[in-house]
């Protein structure tokens, strides 16, 4: 399975049927690459137990469900409950063996995916970014940048049903120049947060999965033209719900705007890469406006507070 990432080629390798199937159709909205041309090659084993993790204390994890063991141009990260990955930095390769159960957990298999991806894909002048990206051809296209429950989903959901397409659910690609590209996966929401947004009750010839109260979607599914090319970044805009009144944008120092996003984007262990990821968040920190977004309670008139802060850029 060969992916065209906007310039640069992945290639999935993988023989388990039911996994490959997964990963074809989480990866449905990148275009296919040419054999010969592959920049990173990732490669999954099923296996029937978790490989012990290496011998020592993980230079940082631990605690957590993922460890790094990293050295000089290997990293290795021990997920866990659900595999090893072993990530060739210099060739661009990654050789992940993984349990079975990493497809039916909810959204698992998506994550480690874009872990195994996201080393590489940074030494390419890519940097990955916890948030939703969307785009509109009029407009240009913005970041939604927060933790979980800081309303960015619901406010992403209300900006496609206004006509916005998708660039990204959860992993969006910045550069350092401002340009923002897609990075494929489902579009995940509570029925909740699918009702507020305005588009009811997904139906299920719509849907792909209902897992952990959420309703996970193909956006193709949802409107042909769902899916957004990789775009100039607009704005980056941190959503807050303060539970009344209307929504307001207030801008962001360049300084201020850099702080919020660096916890979203920067992952401690890769020492290596940190000096050009910080460069590449400060540009884009100083090329694109920031806002802080305070939701109010009617998510009908999010994609017009949009409009009013990007008239105002």
């Amino acid at each position: 399975m060969i992916w065209d990432f906007n310039g640069i080629v992945i290639e999935g390798r993988i023989a388990d049927g039911k996994l490959a199937d997964l990963w074809r159709a989480l990866f449905a909205s990148m275009a296919s690459g040419e054999d010969g041309a592959v920049d990173i090659v990732y490669e999954i084993e099923v296996v029937g137990a978790v490989p012990a993790a290496p011998l020592g204390e993980p230079d940082y994890g631990g605690g957590t469900g993922m460890a790094y063991y990293v050295g000089k141009d290997e990293v290795i990260l021990q997920a866990r409950r659900y595999g090893q990955l072993r990530l060739d930095l210099k060739r661009g390769r990654t050789e992940a063996k993984m349990v079975a159960m990493v497809g039916e957990d909810y959204g698992v298999f998506e994550d480690l995916l874009a872990i195994g991806l996201a080393p590489h894909l940074r030494r390419r002048g890519r940097y990955m970014v916890h948030a939703l990206a969307a785009t509109h051809r009029d407009k240009g296209a913005v970041l939604l940048v927060g933790a979980q429950g800081a309303g960015k989903t619901t406010t992403g959901l209300a900006l496609l049903k206004a006509g916005w397409q998708l660039l990204a659910n959860d992993t969006p690609l910045v550069a350092a120049a401002g340009m923002v590209y897609p990075f494929p996966g489902w579009l995940s929401a509570s029925p909740a947060s699918w009702r507020r947004a305005g588009w009811g009750v997904v139906d299920s010839e719509r849907m792909w999965r209902d897992r952990a109260d959420k309703v996970s979607v193909d956006v193709a599914r949802l409107r042909a033209d769902g899916w957004g090319e990789a775009t100039m970044l607009r704005a980056i805009l941190w959503p807050e719900i303060k539970g009344e009144g209307g929504h307001e944008g207030e801008r962001l120092r360049p300084r201020e705007s850099l702080a919020q996003l660096l916890p979203h984007s920067l992952e401690q262990w890769d020492e290596a890469i940190l000096p050009a990821h910080l460069l590449a968040l400060r540009r884009l920190s100083e090329g694109v406006a920031g806002y802080r977004w305070r939701l109010g309670p009617d998510v009908s008139r999010l994609a017009d507070s949009l409009d009013e802060i990007l008239a105002d850029i």
